[in-house]
């Protein structure tokens, strides 16, 4: 495994660029064709790929499986959840949609409306939700 720590300056922070939007949900990421070089070197060592960007002098790079390993630490916990995560924590199965329709004083006629309020607030009661 590579110690990010020793890379060149340059390489160490499109490296953390990438990671920390990775942390964030996007899969790559567009940088200046400046750190063109950098990336190749990167690249190199198998810890990003590379494309063409959309717009002129420009490049897009993701993480690869290696580079998400060496530079996103395995037990680290983001401050806030994505929008995915919060999703995720909402009831799936038959049961328990029952169960959380029931904790929050819901029927099986409760409006639309009324179980969009209670999901809207259950996601603001999650870490980084508006009160």
């Amino acid at each position: 495994m590579i110690d990010t720590d020793k890379l060149p300056a340059t390489q160490y922070l499109c490296l953390e660029v990438l990671a920390s939007r990775r942390r964030l949900g996007e899969r790559l990421w567009t940088f200046p064709t400046s750190v063109l070089q950098a990336l190749r070197e990167l690249e190199k060592a198998g810890l990003v790929s590379l494309m063409s960007g959309i717009e002129p002098k420009t490049v897009r790079a993701w993480l690869t499986e290696d580079g998400e390993r060496a530079a996103i630490d395995a037990s680290y916990s983001p401050p806030h959840l994505t929008l995915a995560q919060g999703i995720d924590t909402l009831p799936v199965g038959n049961d328990d949609l029952m169960a959380w329709a029931r904790d929050h004083g819901l029927g099986l006629s409760a409006g639309v409306g009324a179980v969009i309020s209670h999901i809207r607030h259950d996601l603001r009661k999650l870490p980084g939700g508006k009160s």
